[in-house]
């Protein structure tokens, strides 16, 4: 019986030691006198392939925390780099400020106090948000230029339940992904009572960390509609400038698109600007 394999599967010595024979043209052949030496042979093939596929998942594994590392050294660096407030001012009452206004573009500082000024801004956004019948808020679509997010993905005062979240960074997404129809109050036609809407493909799950109202550390892993939701608010705190919908926007009623997200059709959440 003639046993085959590539020089590459195996060690060169390992080859030698097991086979005792001479290698030719980037192959080796063995002849085996009797089946125990034939098995003594594929068991060890086994084991060296066992062994290579046990290094190689090691060696892709350290691959991706090392450029998980890279990801959360430039994020730091990127922060580092960020405006901080301790002291947050707004104008009050709190309004939804519309495309092109240069505030949903300009960058969003770092919160560094987390005081009653802070659970204040939080509970304002919110009446803004359910008075709008929306899902999320950031801080920048009321004028606030400040690393703050708000949602609730019932969409309803006293239903669901009220996220606020605090220098959100996204750890990782996963590989899924879907395509959605999204809507942004900071987007629409006020004239015609309309939001303009246009389909968004994203991750369908994330992993976050982030700070509560009151500093405390929180890590979330998001899934489906909540991580569409997280998304697209982040984006808003990113200043993303480019338009990710499809050409093909669409114009959708308030009262069409509050129905549509009851029966958890169409989520309505969406910034994404013309550049």
């Amino acid at each position: 019986m003639v046993v085959r394999c590539s020089m590459r599967q195996l060690p060169l010595q390992q080859i030698r030691q097991l086979c005792c024979a001479p290698i030719k043209g980037g192959q080796f052949a063995a002849s085996c006198s009797s089946p125990r030496q034939t098995l003594s042979i594929r068991r060890n093939y086994a084991r060296q392939s066992s062994l290579r596929i046990v290094a190689q998942a090691r060696k892709s594994l350290m691959l991706r925390e090392l450029e998980r590392g890279k990801a959360e050294v430039k994020e730091d660096q990127e922060d580092s780099q960020l405006p901080s407030v301790s002291n947050l001012q707004w104008d009050s009452p709190l309004d939804i400020v519309r495309y092109p206004d240069p505030r949903l573009r300009a960058k969003n500082a770092k919160i560094a106090v987390f005081d009653d000024s802070l659970k204040q801004l939080a509970a304002e956004m919110f009446e803004i948000m359910y008075r709008d019948q929306g899902v999320g808020l950031a801080a920048p679509q009321v004028g606030v230029n400040v690393r703050l997010m708000v949602y609730n993905p019932e969409g309803k005062k006293g239903e669901g339940q009220e996220w606020i979240l605090v220098n959100p960074r996204i750890v990782s997404t996963g590989k899924g992904q879907d395509t959605m129809a999204e809507g942004c109050l900071s987007f629409q036609d006020i004239s015609k009572d309309m939001y303009i809407t246009g389909r968004i493909t994203r991750p369908s799950t994330v992993k976050v960390k982030a700070q509560d109202e009151n500093g405390a550390k929180v890590s979330l892993s998001l899934t489906d509609f909540q991580a569409r939701i997280f998304q697209h608010e982040y984006d808003h705190l990113q200043v993303c400038r480019h338009c990710r919908a499809t050409p093909h926007l669409t114009c959708s009623s308030k009262k069409g698109m509050h129905q549509n997200r009851q029966q958890n059709m169409t989520p309505r959440r969406c910034f994404h600007m013309p550049s």
